[in-house]
């Protein structure tokens, strides 16, 4: 099973883990947008290796799965 982690902090995407390749990311934000009910221009994601997640964010996503 290919598996995508996203870690937000603060309402905002920090860090994308991933160990899928030539995965495309789109993030579509309803509630940032600066048009009440148009998105917001998000931008691209660049993913980083399951393998350089910290391990606080690991052990949460162990819970949450387990």
């Amino acid at each position: 099973m290919q598996t995508l982690i996203i870690e937000v902090r603060g309402d905002v995407v920090q860090e994308v883990y991933t160990d899928a390749e030539n995965l495309r990311i789109v993030l579509v934000d309803w509630d940032d947008g600066e048009v009440p009910g148009e998105p917001c221009e998000c931008g691209d994601f660049a993913t980083r290796p399951i393998g350089e997640l910290p391990e606080e964010t690991m052990r949460a996503v162990l819970a949450l799965t387990a």
